[in-house]
């Protein structure tokens, strides 16, 4: 079972996350910050992270750039999912390590299928990391 970590701190949003990668069959833990999200990341191994942009203490942004500059992590696929759906902003964030962006408001399903495209990748970098 795929493990992913929900950073949202809407728990409207939180919760629609859960529920519907749940139903997809993925165990979902969820941080409502960047700061519980880096110290939940140090504790478990996750396969994916669905991040927000805009938290209230440590952003999306520097959640992103933190998980990519710890070669621990270099591997995990991000998945920014943002209210700000300018061309800079998503740039942005794939410029600092974001595997793919979402913008908000979106459908659940895209969300499912977003994340399923992103998981083979991860197996795919695991598997070949470990051939190395």
């Amino acid at each position: 079972m795929e493990r992913i970590l929900v950073v949202e701190d809407e728990s409207d949003i939180a919760e629609l996350v859960q529920y519907n990668l749940q139903a997809a069959g993925m165990h979902v833990t969820l941080a409502p910050d960047g700061l519980p999200a880096l110290e939940g990341l140090q504790n478990e191994n996750f396969d994916l992270l669905v991040l927000d942009l805009m938290l209230p203490t440590l952003s999306g942004l520097e959640v992103c750039k933190a998980i990519r500059s710890n070669p621990n992590f270099q591997q995990l696929p991000i998945l920014v999912v943002t209210a700000r759906g300018d061309a800079t902003t998503r740039s942005l964030a794939l410029a600092l390590g974001a595997s793919d962006c979402l913008v908000k408001p979106f459908h659940p399903r895209e969300l499912v299928e977003r994340v399923r495209a992103l998981l083979p990748r991860a197996a795919q970098s695991v598997a070949s990391a470990s051939t190395r």
